[in-house]
């Protein structure tokens, strides 16, 4: 017979790499304290991710690079202590900001 545990992370392992998911997509299977818990302990394991309060995925992962392969993935997310970078800021992206006053004699 299968744990809870383990029903919720068959259900994980059949969603796919790269699929997000919450809590609530396991409500059928166990309670939302016990989907919380397993959910905060294999993303404390590192076998899915925590892209934020609520949401996770199964990161897809690359050998030769030694990590994950996300396009777009932000610093500053969970687990992550550096700080924030432009584009991690709502409405800015990196290289968008000006870079001061144009000087004729640079054209």
């Amino acid at each position: 017979m299968q744990t809870k545990h383990n029903k919720i992370v068959a259900r994980i392992e059949q969603l796919g790499l790269g699929k997000a998911f919450s809590a609530k997509d396991f409500l059928d299977i166990a309670s939302r304290t016990m989907i919380d818990v397993t959910l905060a302990s294999l993303a404390q394991s590192g076998k899915i991710r925590r892209i934020k309060r609520g949401l996770y995925d199964m990161p897809r992962m690359n050998a030769a690079l030694g990590g994950g392969i996300e396009p777009g993935h932000r610093r500053g997310g969970a687990g992550d202590s550096s700080k924030a970078t432009m584009e991690d800021r709502p409405g800015r992206c990196m290289g968008c900001e000006p870079l001061g006053p144009l000087d004729s004699s640079a054209i």
